[in-house]
């Protein structure tokens, strides 16, 4: 009875099934990690450029800002030194329509020249 497994066939089988087994997980777990890793690194790449992005729209609106200060106390002034100016009269109304300024000047924008002046 040559053909009968004896115990050493039979473990060497089952061993080998537990090694391809153990490969098999190792290798999943390996994938699995890999991509907890990746979504790591992008998760840190995306909150950076987060950052940056606020710390940009922060400064252009503060820049925004002092512009239309600037131009909240440009446009009376000129307005008032030649009424009838056609450029002036456009960009004026342009302004008018998109940002209403008051032909007086704003208390801040009051403030901002004592300020520097």
């Amino acid at each position: 009875m040559a053909d009968a497994p004896d115990g050493l066939g039979i473990a060497g089988i089952v061993g080998g099934a537990l090694s391809i087994l153990t490969a098999i997980g190792g290798g999943l777990r390996w994938l699995l990690t890999r991509q907890d890793r990746r979504e790591a690194v992008i998760e840190r790449k995306e909150a950076a450029l987060m950052r940056k992005l606020e710390a940009r729209v922060t400064a252009l609106e503060e820049e925004t800002h002092d512009l239309w200060m600037v131009i909240g106390a440009v446009i009376p002034a000129l307005h008032r030194h030649d009424p009838l100016d056609p450029a002036l009269r456009m960009a004026a109304k342009i302004l008018g329509d998109k940002f209403p300024i008051d032909p007086v000047m704003p208390g801040d924008i009051m403030a901002a020249l004592a300020r520097t002046g």
